[in-house]
């Protein structure tokens, strides 16, 4: 049985299928208890004909929020477990909602191929902790580059982000290609996750030297937050960042 969920005024139907444990996710989201600071970049960048490309969707969060919003809306999600409750999430919209969201079974990350992907070792697939970043369970799923993903189906007015420790390399291969297309992301960043946090910080500073970057949640590289990156300036096709 679906479960009806409001957030913002905007209300969904949604498998309530738990994947968190003790963790009742649905609630926490309808509240506004989680990443609350979402709704209103949702508000600045989407309306009816906008396009979202929502990287790391799990079990469809924000891909709700963004049709809802009227939005067409990319969702890309490599777990398999997670995708199974994303896709019954999309199909319980609406059908004129519904059919203006695609949900891409692939990981992004920096090259195209295949790629491994994992979850921790004290959770589980589909609990929105999977990443090409841990090795436990490990298997094998379809993958593209940011840039591969992004021109194959854009044009794009909004990227959200959030793999869990998996940008480092995706935005350090895809950093240049926002850049000179002029694309706002919304980006989570996981510094704690990762086996070198400090190299982390490093190479996410360094790839996002040509954004403007406002946190709307943590507020250092070091630990987990959330950031809006708008490119300081878009260059023509073909251009370089000098």
């Amino acid at each position: 049985m679906l479960r009806p969920i409001e957030r913002a005024g905007y209300v969904f139907d949604v498998d309530p299928e738990d994947l968190q444990g003790d963790w009742d996710f649905w609630t926490e989201f309808e509240h506004q208890r989680w990443e609350p600071e979402v709704d209103d970049i949702l508000d600045q960048y989407l309306s009816p004909g906008s396009v979202f490309a929502d990287i790391g969707a799990w079990i469809g969060p924000i891909t709700l929020l963004a049709a809802g919003r009227g939005a067409t809306v990319h969702a890309v999600e490599p777990d398999p477990a997670a995708q199974v409750l994303l896709r019954r999430n999309v199909a319980a919209l609406p059908a004129s909602l519904r059919k203006e969201v695609q949900v891409h079974s692939l990981a992004i990350a920096d090259h195209d191929g295949l790629v491994q992907i994992g979850h921790r070792e004290d959770r589980t697939f589909g609990d929105s902790m999977t990443s090409t970043i841990f090795t436990r369970d490990a298997i094998h799923v379809p993958c593209l580059t940011l840039e591969t993903f992004l021109s194959s189906n854009g044009p794009f007015d909004l990227i959200k982000m959030d793999i869990e420790g998996g940008e480092e390399t995706a935005i350090g291969q895809g950093a240049r290609y926002l850049q000179q297309i002029g694309i706002p992301l919304l980006l989570s960043v996981h510094a704690p996750l990762t086996t070198n946090p400090d190299r982390y910080v490093t190479n996410m500073i360094n790839a996002l030297a040509g954004f403007h970057l406002t946190w709307l949640s943590g507020g250092n590289w070091a630990g987990l937050g959330t950031m809006l990156a708008v490119p300081c300036w878009p260059l023509p096709d073909g251009g370089q960042i000098l």
